[in-house]
């Protein structure tokens, strides 16, 4: 369950482990991912049954990343970024691949005087200015 492949998702399944009050932190206890374990098994039942054993374990912290980016506090990106448009690339896509959300892409249009961002020529550049989440707004072409 804790190490094994998870069919659905194409991997482990993520744990969460409580001890004690686990006031520390967020107080909602450990999350992450089991990355090894040993079991060394210590006392054993007449017919050969583990009864009692000793696991050694490591684990891999895992944070979500609308926590992480949160808790870094960083308004991302803060620097201008200029980008050559390819083959298949959309104004929506790009703009996710800046900004990690496509709603922006408006305002990106407005940004570089596009007409109809729906037509982007391929080998043409398109710049993403920072993005001031006061000033930038999603709902604010």
């Amino acid at each position: 369950l804790a190490y094994a492949m998870n069919p659905e998702t194409h991997k482990p399944n993520f744990l969460r482990i409580l001890w004690g009050d686990f006031s520390f932190g967020t107080g909602n206890g450990f999350n992450g991912l089991l990355k090894e374990f040993q079991i060394n098994y210590t006392l054993f039942s007449p017919d050969g049954k583990p009864l009692r054993a000793k696991i050694s374990a490591t684990f891999t912290q895992y944070v979500e990343q609308e926590r992480r980016v949160r808790e870094e506090g960083k308004e991302s990106p803060d620097v201008t970024h200029i980008r050559t448009v390819k083959g298949g690339d959309t104004l929506p896509l790009m703009t996710h691949r800046i900004y990690g959300d496509a709603s922006y892409y408006l305002q990106v249009a407005k940004a570089n005087g596009l007409v109809n961002f729906r037509r982007l020529h391929s080998n043409s550049t398109l710049r993403f200015p920072p993005l001031n989440k006061t000033d930038f707004s999603k709902t604010d072409p």
